[in-house]
């Protein structure tokens, strides 16, 4: 089984429980971006697989992990295996968060425009081979190329913007009534 990192929204309730509402952005893989993130949840202490961003304001801003929390959970759908549970979590600042995916945003960034350039290269060097089987070498390598460059996963780009996208979509579901938020944040979960 792999790495599972997901992000979803959960609302804090005025009777001291939560609820986890389901998204469908889930992360699979063993990539430099995904041990960065999977650091935040080695780091508390103890051991955690839940992670609250902090927000904004939030007293402790110097501290980047917090002590663990427990909550009662009931979840919102069938994705968890238990309807009801006990999480333990950890707080983590959206600081922290930002800086992980810009880091891995810049060195994506960097890794698009070597492999373009190598593109125009193994272009300019095809234009100068002198036989047949030379050109179509380059042609191959070129395919190749724009393929990779096409399919290149932009993993922490596409997890700072599924953040953003919780963020911006703090609406109230109708399976809850809205007088018994007290706050919504975002969870991030980890599974091995």
């Amino acid at each position: 089984m792999g790495r599972e990192l997901g992000i979803h929204r959960i609302d804090f309730l005025k009777d001291g429980s939560a609820i986890i509402r389901h998204s469908d952005f889930n992360l699979c893989g063993r990539t430099e971006f995904t041990n960065s993130i999977t650091q935040l949840f080695y780091n508390a202490e103890p051991q955690v697989d839940y992670l609250i961003i902090r927000p904004k304001g939030y007293s402790n801003e110097n501290k980047e992990l917090e002590k663990v929390n427990k909550v009662h959970v009931a979840v919102e759908d069938n994705y968890w295996d238990e309807k009801e549970f006990d999480m333990e979590y950890s707080i983590v600042s959206r600081e922290t968060i930002n800086d992980i995916c810009n880091e891995h945003i810049d060195k994506d960034n960097n890794e698009l425009e070597r492999e373009r350039a190598m593109i125009e290269d193994a272009r300019i060097a095809r234009q100068h081979t002198t036989n047949l089987k030379d050109f179509e070498d380059f042609s191959n390598l070129i395919d190749d190329l724009i393929e990779h460059y096409n399919n290149y996963s932009r993993e922490a780009e596409d997890y700072l913007n599924a953040i953003k996208g919780i963020e911006i979509n703090f609406t109230y579901n109708s399976s809850i009534v809205k007088e018994e938020v007290v706050e919504s944040y975002i969870l991030l979960t980890y599974s091995e």
